[in-house]
């Protein structure tokens, strides 16, 4: 698990940087532990475990919130999930910025996977920008 809690920390990490180089709110990442109930959507049978991670405002530790990385699945969809959820509470704390803003649109990227890499792409025009989510060779 111990490998598992490191790569949800450079996943959350990662995406938080990327959010905050377009004027996101300075956020970290405060706690990650095993969660012991499976939420929606995170559904799922067998060996499947969920990792419940905190993030904030470093600087005031007000209005927590928390999200979800699922160690069982394919872990591109694990990555997608997790960053989805990641971007769609900080546009809730910052009531719609663009964020990570789409270079030239006027609207947010989206994560997707595209040849087996998680990415953040134009949702109107995919070849229009796409940027990986985590480094190349990042693996769990």
């Amino acid at each position: 698990m111990t490998s598992d809690t490191a790569f949800a920390r450079r996943l959350a990490d990662t995406v938080l940087a990327r959010l905050r180089a377009d004027g996101g709110p300075a956020w970290s990442v405060f706690e990650i532990q095993p969660a012991e109930d499976k939420v929606p959507p995170l559904r799922a049978p067998g060996d499947v475990k969920h990792l419940s991670i905190t993030l904030g405002d470093a600087s005031s530790h007000e209005d927590p919130v928390g999200v979800y990385f699922t160690v069982g699945p394919p872990l591109i969809d694990a990555i997608i999930a997790t960053t989805d959820q990641i971007q769609e509470h900080m546009l809730e704390a910052t009531q719609g910025a663009l964020l990570p803003a789409c270079p030239g649109h006027q609207h947010p990227l989206q994560v997707a996977e595209r040849d087996g890499v998680a990415m953040w792409l134009c949702p109107q025009a995919p070849a229009h920008y796409a940027e990986p989510v985590l480094p190349q060779g990042t693996t769990g």
